[in-house]
């Protein structure tokens, strides 16, 4: 409500001149009636909701849960956890840190210890048993004396072996109510391929009374193993779990058994180890830095593209056409730009080894003509244009800085070519010619070729007087690659023969083990298992896509769409010429011309596979669909039978009469597979009778044999497509 002035309000909050009182707009009979009805509206509302939650707790039993085992969401599979837990901060690790110097890193995982066995201590208010001797009863559940001796270095006086290095974890199983363990003794061999052999021999010596849910720790990875140490398990000579803990029924005073794991030889600052050598690493190239700072970098042009100060250049030539050799061409021109000196610069001069040094504020020409660069110069295209690529070197320009030359006298590095140790060698100690900066270059790979330097394999000793005036134009040394190309393409043509003839010999010998009948791995030995699934056939391909699809989505009213199903059915279906499917042959265009569309279903071949078949007078799985079971127990058919029905509750209004051809399963005499020539697969057609036009039906089809395994979620034994008829 909006008001022109604050006089216009004071009426609104209460009204003198008509003597009816009115305050906020409402009389005081007013604003009774609206508090009596709003007391009544509350209370009835917490009267409705009070009861609800009655009603609800008298259906909820506070020991019992609803739903147990394979009906809750926890289900019969229980997971295991660890204490110390690491710090809340830290809840997304499960690394136990701490340093063995340091009590304060300690006390923290001891701390966390004692909070979580407090329960354990032994309280004479709470009534337990002594198991096994003992059996618990309601409310006197089983003991867990975490201070008896059997508990060793794992207790509270030794700090559970922080203090010494050598930490115990506590291992619990989680808790699900009323599961029970079967365990593995010398009644029942384990037969599980990853449990250690060492537990595996202890679970066979074991006698059933006296078998626990066993448990074993080890390093997850190789490296891991070599670091972890010996292990032992406490209460002593118990690596496990008591039967007699279970089942959990929610007893009063229940306290679930615990497995402390001791860590006796465990490898100690593996990390911080790692930590001081990349230090010390990080530590070394500093100090190297420091004292040799690299100033005098050698580098090179042409620049190829994409090339920054981190990466290492790759100069790439394919043919004469190639543009980017008109890329680099252009960068060794723009590079060259500097040295075309205007004639008659005064601060130019000509230098040489017999001519003396150049004076202050004059700099030496570099002669970029094709006397001097040859197949290097730019009339040549820099080599580029015969792929014979020349690169140009030089060095970084440091201000006055001057080098120590090589001359005869003096021992060559070991690492120095040949070559320019045979002219250093041929030049006599006081020849100007020693005062060189030598180049060389070289490859890990025989296939570089000849290589050429222009004028010179060196920049010459009198260039390296720099003023640092900035118009200096540094020595270059033109290196050419004579013969790059054939040696490469000849070394490439011997490499990649090779290769293929060693491919050639691996897949002939690796051909020569193999049976072109009989797989080496079959059954259980092989991937595919011993668990055949279904497929289906036509399957659908949209225009647009080359991926099948699970949708057969028929246009009743159209017949290219009823021509294109039954041309997919034609092609299936050409090896089964002698096959009656009755109303689902190609006489009736397999049902899709009338809307009741046949689909045909295939058993996958496995390789020696044999079926068990479910036969009249059997016990049948209660999740068997009623008719099948009625078919089965009506006569022997010695068959693999087969049931397609709705996957969802909605799918039963619509999907309708169904019916197989030339019967409801896959005859056993084609079994087993065995790669004979000219098989074929039994198939049966299933024709969809009535079903609802304009609707997306779900549908899913089963293969029933006591061998053959159901489960949807991963489509075994089982076959999935949608019905869609418009």
């Amino acid at each position: 409500m909006k008001f022109e002035s604050k006089s216009a309000a004071y009426p609104y909050l209460y009204e003198a001149k008509d003597d009816s009182g009115k305050c906020l707009g409402r009389t005081p009979l007013g604003w009774l009636q609206l508090t009596v009805f709003y007391i009544i509206f509350y209370s009835c509302l917490s009267a409705f909701w009070g009861t609800a939650l009655w009603l609800f707790y008298k259906t909820v039993d506070p020991v019992v849960p609803n739903y147990v085992l394979d009906d809750s969401l926890i289900g019969t599979n229980p997971g295991m956890g660890f204490r110390p837990a690491p710090p809340k901060g830290n809840s997304d690790t499960a690394m136990v840190w701490y340093q063995i110097n340091d009590e304060d890193s300690q006390q923290y995982w001891i701390d966390d210890l004692d909070k979580f066995l407090s329960p354990y201590l032994r309280n004479d208010s709470v009534p337990t048993v002594n198991c096994p001797s003992e059996r618990p009863t309601p409310g006197r559940p089983c003991e867990f004396d975490v201070e008896s001796l059997r508990m060793g270095p794992c207790k509270s006086e030794f700090g559970y072996g922080y203090p010494d290095g050598k930490p115990c974890v506590f291992m619990k199983l989680n808790k699900i109510f009323d599961w029970k363990p079967q365990v593995y003794s010398n009644a029942t061999r384990p037969k599980d391929p990853k449990m250690p052999k060492e537990l595996q021999t202890l679970a066979l010596r074991t006698n059933p009374q006296d078998a626990l849910i066993w448990m074993s720790c080890e390093g997850e990875s190789p490296a891991d193993r070599e670091n972890i140490g010996k292990i032992d398990y406490y209460p002593k000579g118990q690596q496990g779990f008591p039967t007699y803990y279970y089942p959990y029924k929610n007893a009063k005073n229940y306290l679930q058994p615990l497995v402390a794991v001791h860590f006796r030889e465990p490898t100690m600052s593996i990390i911080i180890l790692l930590a001081i050598i990349v230090l010390t690493i990080v530590l070394i190239v500093l100090i190297i830095i420091a004292i040799y700072p690299f100033e005098n970098d050698i580098y090179l042009r042409p620049l190829p593209l994409n090339t920054n100060k981190f990466s290492t250049p790759s100069i790439k030539i394919n043919d004469e056409n190639d543009t980017n050799i008109k890329y680099l061409i252009e960068d060794m021109e723009k590079f060259l730009g500097p040295y075309s000196y205007a004639a008659g610069e005064k601060n130019r001069v000509e230098c040489g080894f017999d001519k003396p040094l150049p004076h202050p504020g004059k700099f030496c020409i570099v002669d970029i003509s094709a006397g001097s660069l040859r197949e290097c110069s730019k009339e040549n295209g820099f080599g580029y244009s015969n792929l014979q690529p020349c690169v140009f070197l030089y060095l970084n320009q440091d201000h006055d800085w001057k080098p120590e030359y090589y001359d005869n006298t003096q021992k060559l590095p070991d690492e120095m070519p040949n070559f320019l140790q045979n002219i250093i060698n041929s030049l006599n100690e006081t020849d100007p010619r020693n005062d060189m900066v030598w180049v060389s270059c070289d490859s890990d790979r025989d296939d570089i070729g000849n290589i050429n330097y222009f004028p010179n394999p060196g920049f010459p000793g009198y260039f390296y007087y720099y003023s640092n005036e900035g118009n200096e134009t540094p020595p270059f040394v033109a290196i050419q690659f004579e013969n790059l190309t054939t040696k490469i393409f000849g070394f490439y043509i011997i490499f990649y023969s090779c290769l293929a003839l060693f491919c050639f010999i691996y897949y002939t010998l690796f051909s020569k083990t193999l049976n072109n009948h009989l797989p080496k791995y079959i059954l259980q030995e092989s991937l595919i298992g011993t668990n055949p699934g279904l497929g289906f056939r036509p399957t659908p391909v949209y225009e647009g896509t080359n991926v099948e699809n699970s949708l057969i989505w028929l246009q009743s009213g159209d017949p290219e769409s009823v021509q294109n199903w039954t041309k997919l059915v034609d092609d299936f279906l050409k090896p089964y010429d002698s096959y009656d499917f009755k109303t689902c042959g190609k006489d009736y265009n397999y049902g899709y011309s009338t809307a009741q569309p046949c689909v045909f279903l295939k058993l996958n071949k496995i390789y020696g596979w044999m079926p068990n078949i479910y036969n009249k007078g059997e016990v049948l799985p209660e999740s068997m669909p009623q008719g099948l079971k009625d078919n089965i127990n009506s006569e022997d058919k010695n068959l693999i039978w087969v049931s397609c029905e709705a996957e969802n509750p909605a799918d039963f209004e619509h999907i309708g009469r169904i019916s197989y051809y030339p019967d409801q399963g896959f005859p056993a005499s084609f079994y087993p597979y065995k790669n004979q020539k000219n098989y074929l697969q039994p198939i049966i057609a299933v024709q969809f009778k009535s079903p609802k036009k304009n609707v997306l039906i779900y549908v899913e089809c089963k293969a029933w044999d006591p061998k053959i395994t159901y489960d949807r979620a991963d489509r075994k034994g089982s076959v999935h497509f949608e019905i869609l008829i418009d």
